[in-house]
């Protein structure tokens, strides 16, 4: 037996349990945000077009795309349809029968901020496993605590169901691909599911924003450089990205049911919407407010 794998696995697990358990602790405190109104309203159109492409494929309902839907709904989705589900109700029921919360709305952002964080732990979890292609368990174990204590992250994971899970995704996919373009550089054997998992772990970003690919791309760009300079074989890494984008845009749009009916004119428009579109409103940050439009050039450090 491998005890030493079992310690470590036990801090983890001990680590995430803990933070868990702070987040739905304060999670009691907090509220909900503006967003998460037109969230559920999406998410309840989505569902409903699901539906109708299985029942009425021909119902025009189909083809009305509504902005919030150019944002991809995998992590919102599934926690709406499970925080509306009788078997979570009742799992939750004496928690808030406890607080005393009856109002049917506050359930439903009470369960979808729990299975959010939920969430979290879960990817959480996967990354870390990731990372042990390229550190050691402690170092492993240090990035996510270190990702966990951010004031930036576990006050975010408290009701934020669209940037985190991105930032989750994002740095996944980034992981997954700069491992096995790292392992291509390295003249190690290409197999089938190494690819298809760095596809689908790519594409899984790009679900909740298409424009990951811009990020994500970075790497692809990064290590063609380190091909070209160091005479790898480049039509072998040409290929390899070839495979995984495109699994990556399967992967997208199978899991944009708002694309179904017309595919290219949604990533089209996703793309642009993602890159161009410009939002009028002010953050609060650090107890200042933060004109989007109009932002310094170290507004980022300011956010961090």
């Amino acid at each position: 037996m491998n005890f030493e794998k079992i310690k470590y696995q036990t801090y983890l697990l001990s680590v995430l349990l803990f933070f868990l358990i702070h987040q739905i602790f304060y999670l009691i405190q907090g509220g909900n945000t503006y967003d998460e109104l037109f969230l559920i309203y999406e998410s309840g159109n989505i569902y409903n077009k699901i539906r109708l492409f299985f029942t009425d494929n021909n119902n025009p309902l189909l083809y009305d795309i509504g902005v919030n839907e150019y944002y991809g709904f995998l992590v919102v989705l599934p926690i709406y349809i499970l925080a509306n589900s009788t078997t979570i109700n009742n799992l939750f029921e004496i928690f808030y029968i406890n607080l005393d919360i009856q109002q049917q709305d506050e359930i439903l952002y009470f369960n979808m901020h729990i299975l959010l964080n939920i969430y979290v732990v879960v990817v959480l979890f996967f990354i870390y496993r990731k990372l042990l292609n390229f550190y050691n368990k402690n170092t492993s174990l240090l990035v996510v605590i270190f990702i966990i204590i951010f004031p930036s992250f576990n006050g975010q994971s408290l009701f934020n169901i669209k940037d985190i899970p991105y930032a989750l995704q994002l740095f996944l996919g980034v992981i997954y691909l700069y491992s096995c373009l790292y392992n291509l550089n390295l003249g190690k054997n290409q197999n089938k599911k190494e690819i298809l998992l760095t596809g689908t772990n790519i594409g899984l970003a790009c679900l909740l924003r298409v424009n990951a690919y811009g990020f994500i791309g970075l790497v692809s760009l990064y290590f063609l450089i380190i091909t070209i300079y160091k005479k790898r074989d480049l039509v072998l890494y040409l290929k390899t990205n070839f495979y995984v984008y495109f699994i990556s845009l399967i992967v997208v749009i199978v899991g944009s049911p708002s694309s179904w009916k017309s595919p290219f004119r949604w990533l089209f428009d996703a793309l642009i919407h993602q890159f161009f579109y410009e939002w009028s409103g002010y953050t609060l940050t650090n107890g200042k407010f933060i004109e989007a439009s109009n932002v310094s050039s170290t507004y980022l450090i300011e956010w961090f």
